[in-house]
């Protein structure tokens, strides 16, 4: 973490994201960029580009007003106060921007080795063995 306001150069430098610093954004061309392109600055969860790149939709309160919030800052802002997590600002759903969009995360899912499975079975078939002797005690 750091008070200091990120750079915008794609690659492996610390503090950088994706968002025009003094009038240039990355390579000096305001576009958006692949998730993971400024690989030394992941966040504490080993995620990218959760500011810069685009605002991120993050309100779903249920609430019965027309707008809902964005995080995170865009590619298309020109002050890095706009990054900070703390700024929120609120944008009708039915209205697009080309810095405005939102993430999609996905959980990777250990394989279960093949040779390994009988023991999973035979624990699974154990556990459900205790329970039906519980259940046949008490009638």
């Amino acid at each position: 973490m750091s008070d200091t306001a990120p750079g915008n150069v794609i690659g492996g430098s610390a503090n950088q994201a994706n968002y025009i610093v003094n009038g240039f954004a990355t390579g000096g061309a305001p576009f958006l960029t692949d998730v993971g392109a400024f690989t030394g600055s992941a966040s504490f969860y080993d995620t990218f580009d959760q500011c810069g790149n685009v605002f991120q939709w993050n309100d779903l309160n249920s609430t019965s007003n027309s707008s809902r919030g964005v995080r995170g800052g865009g590619w298309s802002i020109n002050d890095a106060f706009y990054l900070s997590a703390s700024f929120r600002y609120t944008v009708d759903p039915s209205s697009e921007f080309s810095d405005v969009g939102f993430r999609l995360a996905g959980v990777a899912v250990p394989e279960i080795d093949p040779a390994g499975m009988g023991s999973v079975l035979a624990l699974v078939g154990g556990a459900l063995g205790l329970v039906e002797r519980r259940r046949s005690k008490k009638e």
